[in-house]
């Protein structure tokens, strides 16, 4: 009782003190939470403050068509050498890369001729070449030019995207001028930037120059107007003493009567300052007196605005800093005192959240929300929506946030930030590197993450994000089907609304019923579980995506995956409810369906170029998750989705694809005799593939026809009235790019972006994959087969006959059963978006079919016939199946050579870069401070990932193998090289080194310089070799050693080169006596024989990147023939005899001939099975095989003979090329 009374108190003391300390812990948080919120509200009256007293700033510029000036500019904004950044910067004659180009601070408004593709991109890797002989075909295909309007703008971010608007003129002036719209504090105002161009009529085009009526007119309308631009117009109102007699036109009169006669605009440039001129004579702003006139200085960059506006009006001002070079335009800067509206969105900043005060504040709310009623669906929606809200309020208090768009910087930069930036006054070794090191170290680690956590996915998607174009997403007018223009917010948005939601309804209206279906009591009910685990809830949650929208209710994915272990019980409590009651909740029902533009479109001026996503309750789509969950299991266990459904669980499109080459391939196999070859050729069947496109598929979806599908299908009934539930009374509200609507009522359809949408579809529309199925089985033409392949909405109608005409026939009659299903369910289909494609077999003599099924909207509409490519399923298919358009970049690829460069200049410069610091290494002696091991190791393994990418090598495959034959030197090699090539060219000028301290240790700096020092005497006498000099001519030699910086730095190098040569051959050497300690064998690989050298890189050229794979493996050994499989112990599935099962074991290593072991000398000097084939390879070869001259000399013929008759997986479209290959008439 003593020691169970003791430990009592002991554990009591244990439990108080924790106590204690978990108070403590709580009121130090709580004091570090309050200075958090006081600085926050300190920081927000700062902002409110700045917001109060700033100024709209207009910059105006004209860049001339140069990247380099665009960036000038941006980045003296970003420096505000000449003050706050501006908030709207009017530009003419763009450049083109400005479109690609991302800038954080401004949006990017330009107006292309079309829509813009990635080609577009001059930067663009892919992008054909003019006159590109290699790919002729992709350069034919490229899209015409594209062309932007002569003016634009750059619009700062923290302006709301709602709050303004541009129109580019349509009218005489069309390229030449647009106008902003922009709210401000005293309503909206009018800023319109216009170009005069100026130019005369060509064959091309017509004259460009401004009417000036027309513009005076649409320049002054609102009251409101200011106009800036390049007016390319002289006049003495604004010329000053630049005005030259005779140098004045009828449109500067114009323009100087109808601005500031008519409209009474005032002209804010101040007459004659130097806005332009042809050299740095008058560059001075405020110079008075008229430069000489050989300057060629003039005013014709001009700046008006409306009476109303002139009391706001503060200053004007040609830059004082001017960003470019002291020629032609000046920038120009315009102050007013308005205030534009500022968007306040704030962004949260999970990645410093601490995240155990979030599971705090998480586990207190919990506590809270267990107690909270959910008996009755009313008490869970209540429940529901105090959750979401207490969810978001408890986000918005724990998680720190900043405004996603902060307005400019009131104060000015200071000094030395400005310096740095400009990189005056400082060091090479202190310029923008040490400024921005913390950030780009950190996205270095960000990208670095991604593909620790995610793979390479997530970094590919950082990388197409900063590929798409950098022009700002614009709604432009949109046309309804009679022609009528949507020019308002509120006209796209109603007609966005019918055309996409065939039936809405107002929110003030009554909701529509939802027929609940009739259940067959024939019909037997399927079993489902009527409950959710746990786990599966934990799994859902841990595997939710970061950086996705967040739906209406605010609750993003990254809260419910850091609270997922705290979370997880309260929602399974809370789904088990909704099963149970048969529910789906008011809070998941609500979305915000957002308008994305259609790739590919030349346009987007009409609503069918638009795609709606569904931004839905991160929540409600966990719950949906679980329905899918259910549903899936419930479909497959009961075989309720058809098998050409390859949308199902457990199939993907490269399955689909699969399916669809394989019935080509299959019509294509007919064998041939020889007697018979030219009429059977005729005889081969014709395969022709239909593509059906059905119209809005998700959103005309019947949700009374869907319900009752389900309960045919004998889906439970309780489960179906969930379902009832998710699809009646939905809400949404559409928003378009500059505008959300109200919210309103869908009656049909269900929601794109719902995880339970796909399975739903691919049930509704099981019934059409069988009623195809059954009339294939009931066609009358025993001659022809139609095979049907879908993937969710993605359906394709294949026929085979021997006629292309009897195939379009077939089609026609199925497509009639598509037509007929679809009416008694009220979807639709738009033949004009079809596709045809009429598979060709290579070899054959037919000439391209151009026939159409005989069906409405396709018959008379040649663009849906394919003859050259057809995107199916991500993957671009041609008539011969070749998969050369889908292979065209990656395919031709990079050859071994091109790979070898770019690692040489894009990744191991990097790696090198600056390493004459930092790397501090000399091999076979111990430094102080030498380079850790382990860091070389990873620069080692980085160095190996890279040579294996470049190279194509098994990933087994020695590195000294791969590095001899692409004749890259080691990185320690490379790194030990560039290292003294640094420290040789600084020392190379300056004479013998300081003596050693006695008191000091040697450094390892001192150790290096010593060596590069005898580097340095080396150079020296090489040099004096090389210009003949004498050995006591001392005084020339230093001359010339001085002066002669490159054949200085020359003869460094070429002293560094042999000793890098020296040192290979000797670590060659070295590798070749391990490789012999360790294989006791006769015969070694080809690669082993020679020394190291150049000249083993030689006999890879003019090879593709298949054929240099296979050259490499075959001089390595590494290679997937039985005898180096059996050797890594690479696994492979054999079925057993008379069974389904398969067994797992190791490759043996015997050849197929029965010798015990299949290597690739056994393969071309000794197999039996191969004596036929061989006897090719040494008519090619022409001369009896060698086995020292088979993979060096003869390299190429070994590979393509090997590709042939190895039959290595990898090589099997390979070998469609080699030039062993025989066609069979197959594949």
């Amino acid at each position: 009782m003593g020691d169970t009374a003791k430990w009592k108190k002991t554990r009591g003391g244990k439990a108080q003190r924790k106590e204690q300390a978990s108070k403590k812990a709580e009121r130090l948080n709580e004091r570090e939470r309050k200075k958090q919120e006081e600085e926050e509200d300190e920081e927000r009256n700062r902002e409110e403050g700045f917001r109060k007293r700033e100024s709209l700033i207009i910059d105006q510029a004209n860049f001339l068509g140069s990247l380099h000036r665009t960036t000038r500019l941006l980045n003296c904004e970003q420096e505000r050498t000449n003050g706050r950044m501006a908030d709207i910067i009017c530009g003419c004659d763009p450049s083109p890369t400005s479109a690609w180009r991302r800038n954080k601070n401004y949006w990017v408004e330009m107006n292309p001729t079309r829509a813009l593709v990635a080609s577009d991109n001059p930067n663009d890797p892919n992008r054909p070449k003019r006159n590109d002989k290699r790919n002729k075909k992709a350069a034919k295909q490229q899209k015409k030019a594209v062309e932007f309007s002569s003016v634009f703008f750059f619009i700062h971010k923290s302006i709301p995207r709602s709050k303004w608007n541009v129109v580019y003129h349509d009218d005489a002036n069309a390229g030449m001028a647009a106008t902003l719209y922009l709210m401000t504090s005293i309503g909206e105002i009018a800023i319109h930037n216009v170009y005069n161009v100026n130019q005369p009529a060509t064959t091309d085009q017509p004259p460009r120059r401004i009417d000036v009526d027309i513009l005076v007119d649409r320049t002054t309308a609102s009251g409101r107007d200011i106009v800036v631009g390049d007016f390319n117009l002289h006049d003495p109102a604004w010329s000053g003493h630049f005005y030259k007699e005779g140098s004045g036109t009828g449109d500067a009169r114009k323009l100087q009567h109808g601005m500031m006669t008519k409209a009474q605009m005032k002209l804010l440039t101040v007459p004659g300052s130097p806005t332009w001129s042809h050299s740095i004579v008058g560059d001075d702003p405020t110079a008075t007196e008229p430069p000489d006139q050989e300057s060629r200085v003039s005013c014709i960059d001009l700046t008006f605005i409306s009476p109303d506006l002139v009391p706001r009006f503060k200053s004007w001002g040609i830059f004082r800093y001017n960003p470019w070079e002291k020629s032609d335009h000046r920038p120009i800067r315009t102050v007013i005192d308005i205030n534009p509206a500022r968007d306040d969105t704030k962004k949260l900043l999970w990645n410093e959240c601490d995240e155990k005060v979030f599971l705090e504040e998480v586990g207190k709310k919990v506590e809270l929300w267990e107690l909270l009623a959910c008996e009755s669906q009313e008490q869970l929606n209540l429940s529901m929506a105090k959750i979401s809200k207490d969810f978001l309020e408890l986000i918005e208090k724990v998680v720190p946030s900043c405004l996603l768009h902060p307005p400019p910087p009131e104060k000015p930069m200071d000094p030395q930030t400005r310096n740095i930036l400009q990189g005056n006054d400082l060091s090479s070794g202190e310029s923008l590197y040490e400024l921005f090191a913390n950030l780009r170290d950190k996205f270095r680690s960000y990208i670095q993450t991604c593909v620790a956590k995610d793979g390479y996915h997530k970094a590919i998607g950082i990388g197409k994000v900063r590929n798409r174009s950098a022009i700002v997403q614009t709604m432009p007018s949109l046309a309804d089907s009679s022609g009528k223009d949507a020019t308002s917010e509120v006209d796209k948005q109603s007609l966005i609304r019918a055309s996409i939601f065939p039936d809405t309804s107002d929110i003030g209206e009554r909701a529509t019923s939802i027929t609940f279906p009739t259940f067959d009591p024939n019909v037997k009910e399927l079993p489902m579980n009527q409950y959710v685990k746990k786990k599966d809830v934990e799994r859902i949650l841990r595997t939710l995506r970061y950086g996705k929208a967040a739906g209406p209710d605010g609750i993003p994915n990254e809260a419910l995956r850091k609270g997922w272990k705290i979370l997880a019980p309260l929602l399974t409590k809370i789904f088990n409810q909704c099963l149970k009651l048969g529910c789906h909740l008011d809070t998941f029902k609500i979305a915000i369906t957002a308008m994305l533009p259609k790739a590919g479109k030349d346009d987007h001026k009409k609503p069918n170029s638009w795609r709606p996503i569904a931004l839905l309750s991160s929540i409600g789509k966990v719950f949906e998750r679980v329905l899918a969950d259910l549903l899936k299991k419930c479909a497959l266990d009961n075989n309720l989705i058809p098998r050409t459904q390859y949308g199902a669980p457990g199939k993907s499109t490269v399955q689909a694809v699969h399916e669809i080459v394989d019935i080509v391939h299959k019509a294509w196999s007919r064998k041939e005799k020889r007697k018979l070859k030219k009429k059977v050729a005729k005889l081969k069947n014709k395969v022709t593939m239909l593509g059906l496109d059905i119209s809005g598929a998700f959103n005309c979806v019947n949700p009374a026809i869907l319900l009752q599908a389900l309960a045919n299908m004998g889906i439970p009934k309780w489960f179906i009235r969930i379902i009832h539930s998710f699809l009646s009374d939905r809400r949404t509200v559409l928003r378009l790019p500059q505008s959300v609507s109200k919210p309103f009522r869908i009656n049909i359809g269900i929601p794109q972006g719902s995880p339970l949408s796909p399975i739903l579809f691919m049930l509704f529309t099981a019934p059409l994959l069988e009623l195809i199925e059954k009339h294939n089985t009931t066609f009358g033409d025993n001659g022809i087969t139609v095979h049907c392949i879908s993937y969710v909405d993605d359906t394709y109608l294949i026929a085979v006959s021997d006629s292309y005409e009897k195939n379009c026939s077939a089609l026609k009659s199925f497509h009639d059963v598509v037509l007929e299903w679809a009416n008694r369910v009220g979807l639709e289909f738009s033949p004009h978006k079809y596709s045809v494609m009429h598979f060709q077999r290579r070899g054959g003599r037919d000439p391209p079919s151009t026939v159409l099924p005989d069906i409405d909207g396709l018959k008379d509409n040649p663009e849906c016939l394919k003859q050259t490519q057809l995107k199916v399923l991500g993957v671009v298919l041609d008539p011969k199946l070749t998969f050369e358009h889908h292979c065209i970049r990656a395919g031709v690829g990079v050859t071994l050579a091109e790979a070898r460069d770019w690692y040489f200049s894009h990744i191991r410069s990097k790696i090198g870069y600056a390493c004459g610091a930092w790397f501090m290494r000399s091999p076979g002696t111990r430094l102080d401070g030498s380079f850790v091991v382990t860091q070389l190791k990873r620069l080692e393994k980085l160095h190996y990932k890279c040579l294996l990418s470049l190279s194509g090598a098994i990933s087994t495959t020695t590195t000294e193998f791969i590095e001899k034959d692409v004749n890259v030197e080691s990185i320690e090699a490379f790194l030990t090289r560039t290292m003294l090539t640094y420290r040789a060219k600084s020392l190379a000028l300056k004479g013998p080194l300081e003596d050693q301290d006695p008191d000091c240790n040697r450094t390892a700096y001192r150790f290096l310089d010593e060596q590069a020092m005898d580097l340095v005497k080396a150079a020296k006498q090489s040099f004096r070799a090389s210009r003949r000099i004498n050995d006591d001519d001392d005084e020339t030699f230093e001359k010339l050693w001085g002066e002669k910086h490159s054949q200085r730095n020359r003869a460094i190098k070429k002293i560094l080169s042999l000793q890098a040569t020296d040192g290979r051959a000797k670590s060659w050497i070295y590798c070749r006596q391990q490789h012999a300690g360790k294989h006791r064998s006769l015969h070694v690989p080809a690669v082993m024989v020679e020394d190291a050298g150049p000249q083993s890189l030689k006999y890879y050229k003019g090879m593709t990147r298949a054929e240099s794979t296979l050259g490499l493996q075959l001089r390595t050994e590494c290679i997937g023939l039985n005898g180096y499989l059996s050797k890594i112990r690479a696994p492979r599935y054999v079925r057993v005899a008379g069974s389904k099962h398969l067994i797992r074991e190791f490759f043996p290593a015997a050849c197929t001939c029965g010798y015990h072991t299949q290597t690739v000398f056994h393969m071309f000097m000794e197999c039996p099975d191969l004596d036929v084939a061989r006897a090719r390879l040494i008519e090619h070869i022409g001369a009896p095989l060698k086995w020292d001259t088979l993979l060096t000399t003869n390299l190429k013929k070994a590979v393509h003979w090997a590709m042939t008759y190895f039959g290595i997986p990898q090589y099997a479209l390979a070998r469609l090329d080699s030039d062993f290959h025989v066609d069979d008439g197959g594949s």
